[in-house]
């Protein structure tokens, strides 16, 4: 019963979103709106976490906005604790700044990695973000994971870290 629950509030939430969605992006583009994001590539052995948003069907790395007074290594640590129920000591480092424009407002993102010594329980509570946490495979990540996140990836894997903004997607 609590599934069915659940599922009928994610149902009516993303329509809901997706009338919403068109006005926003209008306002982000006409006033230049700009904001500034994390988002975090948790790794414990080959395996890295993936969420999936349920207003998105693709697989990406768990993040989300920094908020006023917040770094973005404070913002980092506590998506983690917010979208994965669990607390990291530290994050191991900066793989770099990105820009995005796709959604018609100026997106800054920073995004690290955390190299974890075991591996966390997450936590899958009722939660109106994130339907969805898996572990992949680094080597095999899964049918739906977003470009940039397997761009990322990559970038991790072949220790491209630059100190530059580039581009998100």
């Amino acid at each position: 019963m609590r599934t069915d629950f659940k599922k009928l509030v994610v149902t009516v939430a993303s329509h809901l979103f997706r009338l919403v969605r068109i006005p926003i992006k209008w306002y982000w583009k006409k006033f230049n709106i700009k904001t500034y994001g994390v988002r975090i590539l948790i790794i414990y052995q080959n395996k890295f976490v993936l969420v999936r948003h349920w207003y998105n069907s693709l697989w990406v790395m768990p993040g989300g906005g920094i908020k006023k007074y917040e770094t973005p290594e404070q913002a980092a640590v506590r998506e983690i604790r917010e979208e994965l129920g669990f607390d990291v000591k530290q994050l191991d480092y900066e793989l770099g700044v990105y820009s995005n424009t796709k959604e018609g407002k100026n997106d800054t993102v920073y995004c690290f990695v955390v190299k974890l010594e075991e591996r966390p329980t997450v936590s899958k509570r009722f939660n109106l973000e994130v339907s969805d946490i898996i572990w992949a495979d680094m080597d095999n990540p899964p049918n739906g994971t977003s470009g940039a996140t397997l761009k990322r990836i990559h970038e991790h894997l072949t220790c491209d870290t630059g100190t530059q903004i580039r581009p998100w997607s």
